[in-house]
């Protein structure tokens, strides 16, 4: 049977999208600070206001948090007043209080708690290589580009605000071709209409959708209204949390009740979507079916889910029952084991800039400058090579790599609007091994992990502190989509337990320790 389903995005300059970014970088704020914050942050930006309100409970001090608003507003690039919101010049009003103590009760570490109560649903498909439905993939991979383009300079008449949408045609439930793709995109004042659409077309859909997935009957709808120059806060209001079928799964699946934006890890509406859509992911890279839904609710306080739901749809290959039993006996589903399985107390907008050198670079030798995002646990990596003069010379703000690149004119857009300079060096030696049938899979050991906060200079040699206690070495495993159930097995029988550690990080904790309180703290522990 023929149908057609339909799934938007928006860019990172929607208004509600940076209310989301707002909320999420005073999560980060206090994360950093204090681990155990309880934060529940909610934004409103309305034309050249943005209103931040909410309840946050934490040991944290001296959290600035009007210039962490002004921050995120001008990372994303929002700069002229007339056309949307600058952030130089926007009224920012705080409103904050501290969580209820009758919540506290219990969410503490001791009851561990869910912090509301509440249904959450997570969602898998193979309709993609990171099971989600192929609307919402195309949509957020179209947003994605459009904002790529911009801030690297290859369209550089475009502003922050932006949607997608896209219709693919089902044949059941394959999908089989693109029915209509839909960008609407917030332009300078001056930018001429039929050049954009040109771009657009060749600078971002041709280069994200499928080709084979196009036909002669493919519609393009490009600014379909036309002139689009005045949007952000401006054109519209935008909120925290009111973009949940665009941070889910288009529509494709359901969705619980609450948003995650602004919210630490004991609100489960946050955390447990997050495990219900890894389970859900695990269920179909395994093969026990091809998509699957799954639903956990919570009761306030109570730290076990009430319920367990499983629905693949007809397409399991094993019992439903069989794999409601399969998730209760390898995870813990209490808000206290969602956070330390997926590791949950650190910030989730990570952005930074390194000069990554192999070996111990001369002035004339290759060394390679590298732009590090990540957000939700999707990372975006992309670096430019040029020689370790060319790099000091650029970073010092001198001339410019002579190689022209998309990387370089991102990385311009970067050192523009964000607060970038040196803080950790960091030396190791790394053994490397690859996967013979999946070269996908990469398994590195780490040893020798110093750090210095000084001579900032990467042909210093390994000197600095130790990073890993005495005989510690850092092993670490990348392998796209889900982790397969016979590698968490093996790991598990070795009493090796997952969790996220970022070397750069941690010396950089320790480097603020050392600031604040004249010590270093204990980086990891080995068992």
């Amino acid at each position: 049977m023929k149908k057609f389903f339909t799934s938007e995005s928006v860019t990172e300059g929607h208004p509600d999208k940076l209310c989301d970014f707002i909320s999420d970088s005073i999560l980060d704020a206090y994360l950093e600070k204090d681990e155990n914050s309880r934060v529940a942050c909610e934004t409103v930006a309305s034309k050249g206001e943005v209103i931040v309100t909410g309840e946050i409970t934490s040991t944290a001090e001296n959290i600035n948090i009007e210039e962490i608003v002004r921050n995120a507003i001008k990372k994303i690039g929002y700069d002229n007043a007339n056309t949307d919101i600058d952030y130089r010049t926007c009224k920012i009003h705080v409103n904050m209080s501290k969580q209820s103590p009758d919540i506290a009760l219990g969410t503490n570490d001791e009851i561990g708690g869910a912090g509301d109560q509440g249904m959450m649903f997570g969602f898998a498909c193979d309709e993609t290589e990171e099971y989600t439905p192929l609307p919402i993939s195309l949509a957020h991979k179209l947003a994605k580009k459009l904002t790529e383009v911009r801030k690297n300079g290859e369209i550089n008449y475009l502003r922050p605000d932006g949607k997608t949408q896209v219709t693919v045609e089902y044949d059941g439930d394959k999908p089989v071709r693109i029915d209509t793709i839909v960008v609407s995109a917030q332009h300078n004042e001056d930018a001429n209409l039929d050049t954009l659409r040109k771009d657009i077309k060749e600078k971002v859909i041709d280069l994200v959708v499928p080709q084979n997935m196009l036909d002669e009957n493919t519609k393009y709808y490009i600014n379909p209204t036309g002139r689009f120059a005045i949007g952000g806060p401006l054109g519209d209001s935008g909120l925290t949390g009111r973009k949940i079928i665009v941070d889910t799964y288009g529509g494709y699946s359901r969705h619980g009740g609450g948003a995650f934006s602004g919210k630490d890890a004991t609100k489960v509406d946050r955390s447990a979507s997050y495990m219900a859509r890894f389970i859900a992911k695990n269920i179909v890279a395994n093969g026990y079916a091809k998509k699957c839904e799954i639903q956990l609710s919570y009761a306030i306080g109570i730290a076990k889910p009430i319920s367990i739901y499983v629905d693949t749809f007809g397409t399991a290959t094993i019992p439903e029952e069989e794999i409601v039993e399969k998730i209760k006996s390898n995870f813990d589903l209490t808000p206290k084991g969602i956070i330390k399985y997926l590791d949950l107390k650190k910030p989730i907008y990570k952005e930074k800039m390194r000069l990554r050198a192999y070996g111990m670079p001369k002035e004339d030798d290759k060394v390679f400058l590298e732009i590090k995002k990540k957000y939700k646990g999707v990372v975006y990596k992309r670096r430019a090579e040029m020689t370790l003069r060319q790099a000091r010379e650029y970073l010092s703000g001198g001339e410019k790599p002579p190689q022209d690149s998309q990387i370089l004119r991102e990385i311009d857009y970067t050192l523009k609007f964000h607060d970038i300079h040196p803080m950790v060096c960091l030396c190791y030696e790394r053994v490397a091994l690859y996967g013979k049938e999946n070269p996908d899979l990469r398994i590195t050991f780490d040893t020798g992990i110093r750090f210095r906060t000084d001579e900032l200079d990467l042909g210093a040699g390994a000197r600095g502190q130790n990073l890993l206690p005495p005989g510690g070495v850092l092993m670490e495993i990348k392998i796209p989509g889900a982790m397969p159930l016979w590698m968490a097995r093996a790991l598990d029988e070795m009493n090796i337990r997952q969790t996220s550690f970022s070397k750069i990080g941690t010396a950089y904790t320790n480097f603020i320790y050392e600031k604040e309180w004249g010590e270093a703290r204990s980086c990891c522990k080995v068992s």
